[in-house]
């Protein structure tokens, strides 16, 4: 470079209030690069060891946010596995709106929650709503190794809900109906899929508590009225199967 012209850029440098205006333009460009350009969505999840308590699993959640957005968690459920003959399902054991799950971090963020599921609502069976006036009652007949998983429901990127299941372990239970085993998989922290734009606009219903009524008033949505009446069910059930065949 020619002396003359590496003089007078030298000179430019030096002078404090230019250098001074230099510097500031290149943290403006790098902080308008990192806001606009550099966006990472980056969230990830571990189920912690297991904890029994009374009539309830307690799976602990840790999430963390390795990204430079804000992420939100929306809700997080626990299913087990009901056996069956005609093959199996499953059956959330947890509360529909678990309110300690909805979760919103701030990049660099890290929180653990405690997901709990009451196994023995779980125990108490499942019915089968058909219409109306008919539904099927059907009892737990399987008690070893029954899968449990977690459902987590978060936002995208794009700002969609999506929903993610992991496999936490296997349950099994005594004769008491109590929990006698647990087998679950190592702790290891997974990325959600924050990209996953392959969704479903979903709808949402409330529906009342429904109620047989008569001489008898049966909640069944009461675990506790339903096994005291469980005799008087089947034999409603029986009934409205032989007026359907007529």
């Amino acid at each position: 470079m020619n002396s003359k012209y590496w003089k007078k850029a030298t000179k430019i440098i030096r002078t404090p209030s230019l250098l001074i205006s230099i510097i500031a333009l290149l943290i403006s460009g790098f902080s308008f690069y990192f806001q606009f350009f550099n966006i990472k969505h980056s969230l990830f999840y571990t189920t912690l060891t297991p904890e029994l308590k009374k009539d309830e699993i307690v799976i602990p959640l840790l999430i963390k946010n390795t990204g430079n957005q804000t992420e939100v968690l929306l809700n997080a459920e626990l299913h087990l596995e009901v056996k069956d003959t005609s093959g199996g399902f499953f059956k959330r054991i947890s509360p529909m709106n678990n309110k300690e799950a909805y979760v919103i971090l701030s990049p660099g963020d890290y929180k653990t929650i405690r997901i709990a599921g009451n196994y023995r609502d779980y125990m108490f069976g499942t019915i089968q709503y058909i219409n109306e006036t008919e539904f099927e009652y059907s009892s737990i007949t399987v008690f070893d190794n029954l899968v449990l998983i977690l459902k987590l429901s978060y936002l995208t990127k794009y700002g969609a809900v999506a929903e993610e299941e992991r496999l936490i372990g296997a349950v099994s239970f005594d004769e008491n109906e109590n929990v006698s085993r647990i087998d679950y998989m190592p702790i290891e922290l997974k990325e959600l899929d924050l990209s996953n734009d392959d969704y479903e606009i979903m709808s949402y219903s409330l529906i009342p508590n429904f109620k047989i009524e008569g001489k008898e008033s049966i909640d069944l949505t009461d675990s506790n009225s339903v096994m005291e009446n469980l005799d008087k069910i089947q034999l409603i059930n029986r009934i409205l199967r032989e007026q359907k065949k007529k």
